[in-house]
């Protein structure tokens, strides 16, 4: 854009222009993405530089260009614009106010500046690139993940509650409890484990979120009219990503994966078989006496039978859930 141009534009949108002191302008400008404002105009009340010349010097900055401190505090000598600045000023030094702000040369001070506001811009859109950054494999991946972990976790815990039978008496868990029996968990698992595991959950679909985000610029103005990356009018939609979200992702996934070995290698103490999901192993271990008739109302315990009926012709005993007194199994009798 010549500077023609811009002044026309300056002109024809000058009611949009608010007056900020040193302080506010520094401060609204001196960041990577301004979506609010647009150009700003330093006004300073020195003329020993350029005599009777309104405008002392003017560029654009878009892009990669516009980093903190490129025109605040120019670092070199020879400065945008072509001129010899000779400053040296200090962002931090002028912020707290034991300096003046000299951006164009030392004995030019900054007076106020006039900040063209466009005002907040907010657009609800539907886009195909959300849909590619949410793309069903990876939704299903983490979500698979997830329920396998769940369902190991659960194995896990139903054979250790399973084994606790042969150490402890207590009732049975049921969907609908009649009796002294017991509803299932809420969650499918005990508290200490559902609530760290849903916890975890919800911060790895958060993390995962920030990992991998939909990137989508808006662009209202075409500058210097060169190609640029960002440079055409409309928006772009590009799959942005957050490595520090990638990283913090993958250990969280390392500790999951950790916690479940670490669950999963303790040893259970010498009790009854573990059937896990066989229904023969399950169905063998729930063949109480004939006179237990209560059995899956009461508090039950695995163990061997000591009674005579129990047995079989064979001479070998019996062991099974009932609410009867139980004996532990003795290692090398026969038990069936």
């Amino acid at each position: 854009m010549d500077s023609s141009s811009l002044f026309s534009e300056i002109q024809a949108n000058s009611t949009r222009y608010e007056r900020l002191d040193q302080r506010e302008c520094i401060e609204l400008y001196r960041k990577k993405a301004i979506l609010d404002r647009k150009t700003v105009l330093v006004v300073t009340s020195d003329e020993e530089w350029q005599p009777g010349n309104s405008v002392l010097a003017y560029e654009e900055y878009v892009g990669n260009a516009v980093e903190i401190g490129t025109w605040f505090c120019p670092d070199d000598n020879i400065d945008d614009w072509g001129f010899i600045s000779g400053s040296d000023c200090d962002i931090d030094a002028v912020l707290s106010g034991s300096e003046k702000w000299t951006p164009f040369a030392s004995n030019v001070t900054v007076d106020y500046c006039l900040s063209e506001y466009l005002g907040e811009q907010c657009t609800l859109d539907f886009s195909l690139g959300l849909m590619i950054v949410t793309r069903p494999e990876i939704i299903l991946t983490i979500g698979d993940a997830i329920a396998s972990y769940n369902s190991a976790l659960t194995s896990i815990v139903t054979a250790k509650e399973w084994d606790s039978y042969s150490k402890i008496r207590k009732s049975l868990r049921v969907t609908a409890p009649v009796g002294q029996q017991r509803s299932t968990y809420y969650l499918q698992l005990p508290f200490r484990y559902s609530i760290p595991l849903i916890i975890t959950s919800i911060l790895l679909h958060w993390l995962t979120s920030q990992a991998i985000f939909l990137d989508r610029r808006i662009v209202r103005q075409v500058w210097w009219g060169e190609p640029y990356t960002d440079n055409q009018v409309g928006s772009v939609n590009i799959v942005g990503y957050s490595p520090i979200a990638v990283i913090f992702c993958l250990l969280v996934g390392l500790i999951l994966i950790l916690a479940l070995l670490w669950i999963g290698y303790r040893k259970f103490t010498p009790g009854m078989p573990i059937a896990g999901n066989n229904s023969a192993a399950i169905s063998a271990a729930c063949h109480p006496p004939a006179d237990d008739v209560d059995a899956s109302i009461v508090p039950v315990m695995w163990g061997a039978i000591p009674t005579p009926s129990a047995y079989w012709k064979d001479g070998s005993g019996h062991c099974s859930f009932t609410s009867f007194w139980v004996e532990s199994p003795v290692q090398g009798c026969q038990y069936l």
